[in-house]
């Protein structure tokens, strides 16, 4: 005979047979896989929760992967060292990815504006964002000629080089040797 309990996460029914959670219930409320392919009778351990946290990290479903951290956590499923240690070290895995992805982010751009040959030299964390702001502000068609990923620290530099062709706020005179600088900063990340 089984031991079933019922619990709640996030407002939904969770069952547990013998201290394990119901996989069909699981899968329902992380949204992963098609809980109707399961039993009533899969049960998930530690192990293969962990297992789901590493598939949405790597997928970059990180707000996923960060539900089954709180649900094995909320559960007190890490139950023996071996599943102590693996949690920390998936959860260890997801704060490495999570950093790349918002280091990734971050670059230094230059945008054209051939309607009066001017340019712009900038550094942002989210440059669909900024193109967009730059763009509703422009009284001409902007183009993003180069991005590369960097800091504020190396657009301060490519600022200070150009200082002969600055004109305010980040904008500079056309000029190829720019566009030269950037494509020589592309390749040598590549090369990094």
């Amino acid at each position: 005979m089984y031991d079933i309990q019922v619990f709640q996460f996030e407002s939904q029914k969770i069952r547990f047979i013998d201290g394990y959670p119901v996989a069909k219930d699981v899968a329902s409320v992380l949204g992963y896989g098609n809980p109707n392919k399961l039993s009533d009778e899969d049960c998930y351990s530690v192990f293969d929760l962990l297992a789901i946290a590493v598939e949405f990290v790597e997928t970059l479903k990180l707000e996923k992967a960060e539900k089954v951290f709180t649900f094995i956590k909320t559960f007190g499923m890490k139950q023996d060292a071996t599943s102590e240690r693996l949690y920390h070290a998936t959860r260890i895995h997801f704060a490495w990815k999570q950093s790349r992805i918002e280091e990734a982010n971050k670059c230094v751009y230059l945008v054209g504006c051939v309607g009066n040959n001017t340019m712009k030299i900038g550094f942002t964390n989210s440059l669909d964002r900024q193109m967009r702001q730059l763009q509703i502000k422009a009284s001409f068609h902007l183009e993003l000629l180069a991005q590369i990923q960097g800091t504020s620290y190396l657009k301060e530099q490519l600022h200070r080089e150009f200082s002969h062709l600055h004109i305010s706020y980040g904008w500079f005179k056309w000029s190829d040797d720019i566009i030269l600088k950037f494509e020589n900063l592309q390749r040598l990340w590549e090369l990094w």
